[in-house]
């Protein structure tokens, strides 16, 4: 599923961050969690570094996976949430060595 916040990011730092896209995810990891789904299955992963701090600081869940997309690599979870931050310009998505280790993976 695809949730558009109709908002753009913020600098944060040298980073980016996206109050708005943090509130969604905060309320769609709600409602996964009400089906009963364990903290421990899920992940939510972000392209920026500053939105994983503000994902961290705002989603206090001590077991939750909350990590850049490198970082988590590798690990396995049944539901994992793309916090994808802003769309005014792709930035760290349009970076060719990016590009080519998405080609690589699918």
């Amino acid at each position: 599923a695809v949730v558009s916040t109709q908002s753009t990011g913020s600098s944060y730092g040298e980073s980016y961050c996206n109050h708005a896209e943090v509130k969604a995810v905060s309320e769609l990891l709600e409602v996964v969690l009400a089906q009963k789904v364990s903290k421990e299955d899920i992940a939510v992963i972000t392209l920026y570094r500053g939105q994983e701090a503000l994902l961290k600081k705002e989603i206090k869940y001590k077991t939750m996976k909350i990590s850049t997309v490198d970082a988590v690599q590798g690990a396995e979870k049944s539901i994992v949430i793309l916090s994808c931050v802003r769309t005014t310009r792709i930035g760290f998505a349009d970076c060719p060595k990016t590009r080519q280790r998405s080609h690589h993976e699918s």
